[in-house]
């Protein structure tokens, strides 16, 4: 099969949770016999630098890029010219230039099925509609993700206030948009059933496609590494919600596992650490702030604990499928679970309904190595039977064939 691959943004090196996705689905696609030509967005300055390019043409035939325009006029003149149409979340995404090498890829390479990886990218249908099948790759709905901001009420800082005036303004539009445009593919995936069904209810004629992300179980894997002190990780990108729902944590079950643990520690691991995050651990005994780190995996083998205080629906958490690959228990939220099929609580994760119950787990857990080590070894066995690459990439292929049956059937019609 030869499948054309829309990026917007490189799929390499996997650092985030569409790379992750992207990366894999590409090498797995690749050593299933598949012909992958890659087509791709990329900033200025990593307009597909050489070790990116070197590293993706082992799996793609052709990679390409295309230099994302972050000129201010001409994002101002995209945002007033598109403010009350469909197209008001992809005015970043949209070049002619970006259209017309599209439809020549398709044309000249013959093209069996081309794969729009994420919302971003979805409008470049027209450029395709009709003759070749296509999908839609985007993980998580939009406007269910905005939603979900618009269910919480702001944080007390200027940024969190203009955000939710954004998000108000942009959520009627992205509903309009993913109702009427998804339809218009053969398939919709996503990694969560959530997500699904929320499409569905928006508009039933989407084909919605779950598929959750994978993980690299033989990167992410016990280390065995020495665990000297009781310790608590919590990995993420530590901006925006992640670092309110860090702060939370620690004002609110840190602080009580601290009073009956003394000696306990716990480490943020991620990028882009907010101020006020960093003022709190600054205030905090025991709380680590490390930013961004390249490898993430020490961490988790050396943590006692991972905790997961995440408050929004939809999408997966590629964190916590790598933490339990690692064989760690993990402590976290309903929501860090539930697209996570076979998640049970005190078999191989545990879930905490509120801050005085987080904390009495985590401090049940702490006392008791024995309880710790078994719930460590069923996620390990959870992930390695359902959650592999090798397991998950045949699911695409299927969707592609479904999706290439399909198109098919409607042109014949």
């Amino acid at each position: 099969m030869k499948i054309l691959v829309l990026t917007s943004e490189p799929p390499y090196p996997p650092l985030n949770g569409v790379r992750i996705k992207t990366y894999h689905l590409l090498r797995g696609l690749f050593e299933r016999g598949h012909e992958i030509h890659l087509v791709s967005f990329a900033e200025a300055s990593d307009c597909f630098e050489l070790g990116i390019v070197k590293e993706l043409e082992k799996y793609c035939v052709g990679v390409k890029s295309f230099q994302l325009c972050d000129d201010p006029k001409y994002l101002v003149k995209n945002v007033i010219s598109n403010l009350y149409s469909k197209d008001v979340i992809n005015f970043r995404f949209q070049s002619k230039g970006f259209q017309k090498l599209l439809a020549s890829t398709v044309k000249d390479e013959a093209i069996d099925i081309v794969h729009f990886d994420m919302v971003s990218l979805t409008h470049y249908l027209k450029s395709v509609d009709g003759i070749v099948p296509s999908i839609a790759s985007i993980n998580d709905s939009y406007s269910l993700w905005l939603r979900g901001k618009l269910s919480r009420a702001p944080y007390s800082t200027l940024n969190s206030v203009l955000e939710k005036a954004y998000y108000t303004i942009t959520f009627p539009v992205a509903t309009v948009y993913e109702k009427s445009t998804y339809e218009n593919f053969q398939k919709v995936h996503v990694v969560s059933p959530i997500d699904a069904t929320y499409l569905r209810c928006l508009n039933p004629n989407i084909d919605v496609e779950v598929i959750p992300n994978g993980v690299d179980v033989e990167y992410f894997k016990p280390l065995g590494l020495p665990q000297n002190d009781l310790s608590l990780v919590f990995v993420a990108n530590m901006a925006g919600e992640s670092a309110f729902n860090a702060l939370w944590f620690i004002r609110n079950v840190f602080a009580e596992v601290k009073r009956e643990i003394p000696n306990i520690r716990s480490y943020l691991v991620g990028k882009d650490p907010d101020r006020a995050l960093l003022s709190e651990a600054n205030r905090t005994e025991g709380v680590i702030v490390t930013g961004y780190v390249k490898d993430v995996r020490p961490y988790f083998d050396r943590a006692t604990l991972v905790i997961d205080p995440t408050v929004k629906q939809g999408g997966i958490l590629n964190h916590v499928l790598q933490a339990m690959a690692m064989g760690k228990p993990v402590v976290g939220t309903k929501f860090s679970f539930l697209a996570i099929e076979g998640a049970r609580s005190w078999k191989n994760v545990v879930i905490a309904n509120d801050a005085n119950d987080f904390a009495s787990k985590i401090i049940h857990l702490l006392r008791n190595e024995d309880e710790r080590k078994v719930i460590g070894a069923n996620a390990r066995r959870l992930i390695e039977s359902r959650y592999t690459w090798t397991k998950i990439v045949p699911r695409y292929e299927e969707m592609y064939n479904q999706a290439i049956v399909k198109f098919e059937s409607q042109r014949s019609q």
